[in-house]
């Protein structure tokens, strides 16, 4: 009783501190993003297209943000929303729905036990409510993604999973930007799988990860980033960063054989430093510092991690994005009786790789670091993406993808995990599609395998920023 006790004051303080973290957004956004609405998008918006295509190679004035707006990347597809929500046909005010799927979902092993596993089928709903308000200087973004299941086991809707983000920018004046995200998500562990853990946008040339290696438990994340960039000049950028981020884990009593008690409760606290130099309009080095502290499970266990990193940007092509970013890093822990203590010297940092064909595109990705990815932790973890996605024809496409991640652990042996699936949609039209699923999870490591998983779903599917291009 005293456990679950502790488990909801934690867990109503961090959703205090969790609403006190988009108020002061809010608070900090609204003002200026209301002033920005009354003004003429129109206008604005042609006035600043010729002045780019006028004076693309003259020095900025001192109204003119050097910087690019930071974009808000849709919670359901990883791709851009940066004008979707203003267009959007299903619009009251600011608020838009942006994508609803409904389907049939048949799970082989909804909890994830290697020797009795349970098979399930439900109808599930699924959307993306987007609400948007500001203009060029100043912005907010809040999305909600919930997704509702209704099974035989179950006469009444489960909410099994839902994600909130909260994004905004603004220009504190041409040359200092001051950005903020927060995301929060439950996901428990009927609702871990319900979409790929990989997204890649090719439009932006950014990737979307989600944590994947899947324990059988229920999920409650919350992650917060404060960042304020300043741009030197029209070749040097410096931006100072800050980042939180609270990790709640817990069995529900559906799983037989719950994976190895590691840590229940993560809080991170973060801050660094990053500089970025632009060789040629296509190319960028850049050098970075970040220090984060970790408290596990109820303080006794804590770690610090000093961490730099090189980067290298370069398009090489414009169907060939190259980004790496690599580093040393001291990793100090001191673990509860002193289990997981001492220092270590290792390397984090990543590689992506993007490739787009004529009908097709190709992602690859690889991350050594220590952010959460499922299992809570006081080591690294190595973890490989990849993503090809093919428009076959004018209405049909097909996508695959798979990752894997090796977790290491100072109290189980290594954590192994992966994730495949492959999806079809035919696209009746622009905004209309049918689509069918497959998904499979597995993972093993500590005194047992934790077993596998199998997804099957199929349904419907009305989106409006995923607009398909025809010719």
């Amino acid at each position: 009783m005293s456990n679950e006790s502790g488990r909801t004051m934690k867990e109503l303080a961090i959703r205090s501190a969790h609403f006190a973290a988009w108020a002061a957004a809010l608070l900090l956004v609204l003002p200026g993003a209301l002033r920005a609405q009354q003004q003429d998008p129109t206008s604005s918006s042609s006035s600043s297209s010729q002045e780019s295509s006028s004076t693309s190679t003259q020095q900025p004035d001192d109204q003119t943000p050097m910087l690019q707006p930071p974009s808000t990347s849709a919670l359901d597809t990883g791709q851009s929303l940066q004008n979707t929500g203003r267009t959007s046909p299903l619009k009251f005010g600011h608020l838009s729905l942006l994508s609803f799927s409904a389907l049939y979902d048949y799970d082989s092993n909804f909890t994830f036990s290697p020797t009795n596993p349970q098979p399930a089928d439900a109808l599930a709903l699924q959307g993306l409510v987007f609400y948007t308000i500001g203009g060029n200087r100043t912005r907010l973004d809040i999305q909600w993604r919930p997704f509702v299941l209704v099974s035989q086991t179950n006469s009444k809707a489960d909410f099994a999973g839902q994600t909130t983000d909260l994004h905004t920018y603004r220009y504190l004046s041409a040359r200092w930007l001051l950005n903020f995200d927060d995301r929060f998500e439950y996901a428990p562990d009927n609702g871990l799988l319900a979409n790929p853990s990989f997204n890649p946008d090719f439009t932006t040339g950014l990737f979307n990860r989600e944590p994947f290696l899947a324990n059988g438990e229920s999920n409650l994340i919350n992650g917060s980033t404060l960042s304020l960039s300043y741009q030197m000049n029209q070749r040097n950028t410096l931006t100072f960063h800050g980042n939180f981020q609270y990790v709640n884990q817990w069995d529900n009593g559906n799983n037989p054989n719950p994976p190895p008690a590691i840590y229940d409760y993560l809080y991170s606290f973060g801050t660094g430093v990053s500089w970025t130099h632009k060789l040629t309009e296509t190319r960028e080095i850049g050098a970075s510092y970040t220090y984060d502290r970790q408290y596990l499970a109820d303080f006794s266990s804590r770690s610090q991690y000093h961490s730099a990193f090189f980067t290298y940007s370069d398009r090489i092509r414009p169907t060939l994005l190259l980004r790496v970013a690599f580093g040393p890093s001291l990793q100090m822990n001191q673990g509860a009786q002193g289990i997981g203590a001492g220092n270590t010297v290792t390397y984090e940092g990543s590689v992506e790789v993007m490739k787009s064909f004529r009908r097709s595109n190709l992602a690859f990705s690889y991350g050594r670091g220590h952010d959460f990815q499922g299992v809570i932790t006081q080591a690294d973890h190595d973890r490989y993406d990849l993503s090809y996605s093919w428009n076959m024809g004018r209405n049909w496409e097909f996508s695959t993808g798979a990752g894997y991640i090796e977790q290491g652990s100072s109290q189980v042996p290594v954590l192994r995990g992966r994730t495949l699936w492959v999806n079809s949609s035919y696209h009746v039209n622009r905004q209309w599609s049918v689509f069918a699923t497959y998904m499979n999870s597995a993972a093993n490591g500590g005194p047992q395998p934790y077993g596998t998983r199998n997804l099957i779903m199929a349904g419907i599917r009305w989106s409006w920023q995923g607009e398909r291009e025809t010719n």
